[in-house]
């Protein structure tokens, strides 16, 4: 059993872990840290991102930050996306 998939079942996760190990969809999205220059063992750590995406697919929201210690709560998230959908 691959690594992810034994921490997800270890740890309840019941949707698909995914690994960027060789940094190439990281920097693609642009959310690569930029304090860490490609080469180094760092490079291709993204700074903090959660998408919301609707039943089509569609991204129709990007929550993110530059600094890993400030991250919107899933709370503050599902009360900006009430309040943008009137409730």
């Amino acid at each position: 059993m691959p690594k992810l998939a034994r921490f997800a079942a270890s740890a309840s996760i019941g949707y698909t872990l995914l690994s960027d190990a060789d940094a190439k969809i990281i920097p693609a999205f642009g959310i690569a840290n930029e304090r860490f220059a490609p080469g180094t063992a760092w490079y291709g750590v993204a700074h903090p991102l959660s998408v919301v995406v609707d039943p089509k697919g569609v991204i129709r929201h990007r929550f993110s930050s530059a600094d890993y210690t400030d991250r919107l709560g899933v709370d503050m998230v599902l009360s900006i996306l009430r309040r943008e959908a009137g409730q």
